[in-house]
């Protein structure tokens, strides 16, 4: 029967030792496509990455063998590409699926990337030269309306292309519909031996399509030991669609290492999920989004005392997430075994898995956060936050080096409607020390920071923006009210930046106002008042740089203007 229907196009899983302990872990399975049958020998579109014996032992006390197997999916590789946005994908062989069958067009990972999977999507985001690194499977799931021939018909489109080059390939699926889990205490053992609560999660949902989890509680018994917790997600959900996640309490688990201890996971594919209303505090990750997930909303929770990055789209190809309305707080007590303290509130993106794209960050409070309120690293693309009431934090916003792939840069941030107080080292930090472009086309946009408290917290830090590796920069609207730099500071402090617009900004008080190397394109006009320093520089210029600047200033200092290349224009208050 599985010669009969196997044909070039077809795919199949193998599995080796199928009735182990730990059944089918990823080392003992493999995907494979078929190209052609010949008799009872099937060639394979690439090599096997796993080996397959005849036969397993059970692991059993009997060690009687168990043989390894290959079942054949329904569906087949996709015949061309499919482009993002399509309604339509045309397979190989698409004998077996019927209307209403429900099924995940993906891509695979390729052992050693042959190219850039997103090539068609995203244009040039590396310098010439770059490493593409890692990109993971990129799946989604989806309901047939119509079949013509080979051709498909989906009833919403394909968030993400699928390339034949990539393997790109379409096969049923029988989901879980309109399900729902409500309430429940998950806890560890209870007779508090050495075991493990659990090997990973409490409750992995996939393949799931419109169900609830709600109103439960995870490791919240504080006499529970970390070694009777779980030790990965307490809520996974993968490759599903229109879920609901809300309502529920989680706590720490068993441990905050590298890949353990999170919250709530969305991952593979999941689309158009809302994690919502959860109290969530203690995690690596209170809530992740990880691997082509898409369309899904976070809102309305509140995380406190994580350990990496509170809310974190984790790379991948994450896409048209929002994370909205959410409280996130961190009192930098508990911290990380492997990465020390200064966690992120909100991060955007991943070192390892690069790539989010068209990710919005609206209207969220982080206070009393001993970290950074907004992390984006770079190979994230697209991103707007839109307000941001920061309030006794470390950092209100960092764009560091991606330690990984150093030559990836994000394009198009924009970082608008920000209020922040009590802010306790630099208010904005954008560097690459590998000397390369960091951000094109970075905008911040109505900013106000200080007021009532910023420089009478003990230790008040440098508090100055530090711009660094930038192309198309533009500050508008950002006012710094009675803010205390350290001696010698500056404000504003650009380096390597092409293409500078200021545009009615305001500095009261600090040391000294702007300092530009290698900055050029500078135009606009800023407003600086009350300088401290006994050379009260309103613009230094070091090495080179272009253009002009119109500077507003009160009688209460005389201000200085180094500048060689730059127009600077004083206008007397």
């Amino acid at each position: 029967m599985f010669l009969a229907t196997a044909g070039p196009g077809a795919i199949a899983v193998v599995r080796t030792n199928a009735t182990a302990p730990d059944y089918h872990p990823a080392e003992s399975r493999e995907v494979i496509y078929i190209s052609s049958v010949n008799q009872r020998t099937l060639t394979l579109s690439r090599p096997l990455s796993i080996d397959v014996p005849v036969s397993n032992p059970l692991d059993y006390p009997s060690e009687v063998s168990d043989p390894s197997t290959v079942t054949l999916l329904v569906g087949s590789l996709l015949a061309g590409d499919a482009a993002e946005g399509a309604t339509q994908i045309t397979l190989v062989d698409a004998g077996g699926l019927a209307v209403g069958d429900w099924v995940y067009p993906s891509t695979s990972e390729l052992p050693t990337p042959t190219g850039n999977q997103f090539a068609g999507t995203l244009g040039a985001l590396l310098d010439p030269g770059q490493e593409f690194g890692d990109i993971l499977i990129n799946e989604e799931i989806h309901r047939i309306t119509a079949i013509s021939g080979n051709t498909l018909t989906l009833a919403e489109p394909l968030g993400k292309n699928k390339l034949t080059a990539w393997n790109a390939a379409c096969v049923k699926i029988d989901p879980i519909e309109n399900a729902t889990i409500k309430g429940g205490q998950f806890l560890g053992q209870e007779d508090g031996s050495s075991a493990e609560a659990w090997e990973h999660q409490y409750i992995w949902a996939r393949y799931c399509v419109g169900c609830t989890i709600s109103d439960a509680a995870f490791d919240t018994d504080p006499a529970r030991s970390l070694a009777q917790r779980r030790i990965g997600q307490a809520v996974r959900s993968d490759t599903g669609a229109g879920n609901l996640i809300t309502r529920l309490t989680i706590a720490q688990g068993g441990s905050i290492a590298a890949g353990e201890g999170y919250g709530v996971s969305l991952r593979r594919g999941e689309r158009n999920t809302i994690v919502s209303h959860n109290d969530i505090e203690k995690c690596r990750h209170s809530i992740e989004l990880w691997s082509t997930t898409a369309g899904c909303i976070i809102e309305h929770n509140n995380v406190r005392n994580d350990t990496s990055s509170s809310l974190d789209t984790h790379g991948s190809w994450n896409k048209g997430v929002v994370i909205r309305n959410n409280t996130i707080s961190n009192d930098g007590l508990l911290l990380s075994p492997d990465l020390g303290d200064r966690p992120d509130a909100i991060r955007i993106g991943n070192n390892k898995f690069w790539l989010d794209e068209d990710i919005q960050v609206l209207n969220n409070t982080v206070t009393g956060y001993r970290g950074t309120a907004i992390s984006i690293v770079p190979g994230s693309r697209n991103v707007t936050v839109d307000g941001l009431d920061c309030d006794d934090i470390d950092r209100i916003l960092s764009i560091g080096r991606n330690s990984r792939h150093p030559g990836l840069y994000s394009s198009d941030i924009v970082i608008r409607n920000v209020s922040a107080d009590d802010v306790r080292d630099r208010l904005a930090e954008v560097d690459n020390t590998s000397n390369s472009t960091h951000v094109k086309r970075l905008t911040l946009e109505g900013w106000t920071v200080g007021g009532s408290g910023l420089g009478t917290i003990d230790d008040p830090g440098i508090l100055n923006f530090r711009l660094f590796w930038i192309e198309d920069l533009v500050l508008d609207n950002v006012r710094l009210e009675a803010i205390h730099t350290q001696q010698y500071h500056y404000a504003w402090h650009f380096e390597d930046v092409a293409g500078l617009t200021i545009t009615d900004c305001f500095q009261q008080g600090g040391e000294r106002g702007i300092r530009a190397t290698r900055t050029s394109g500078i135009s606009g006009s800023i407003t600086i008042n009350n300088l401290e320093a006994n050379t009260p520089h309103v613009f230094r210029q070091v090495s080179t740089g272009s253009g002009a600047l119109s500077v507003t200033h009160d009688a209460s200092y005389t201000p200085v203007i180094d500048a060689a290349d730059v127009a600077i224009t004083l206008i007397p208050a």
